[in-house]
């Protein structure tokens, strides 16, 4: 994404470009810790429903 601040900001020295830049960064930073723990709860999910498909009981004759 460094590129794409760089072709869109002319003066990369600019106060409004290092904003942009560091938000920019904020957003990725926040998205991969989101996938992550999304990832993780996804993972919990399919365990808990693991879980409760063993309970079936044993008939027998």
């Amino acid at each position: 994404l460094d590129c794409v601040v760089q072709a869109a900001v002319k003066d990369e020295g600019a106060k409004e470009a290092k904003e942009l830049s560091l938000t920019l960064y904020h957003l990725q930073v926040q998205n991969k810790l989101l996938n992550h723990e999304k990832s993780g709860l996804r993972e919990a999910l399919v365990i808990k429903k693991k879980h409760k498909k063993c309970g079936k009981p044993l008939y027998l004759q």
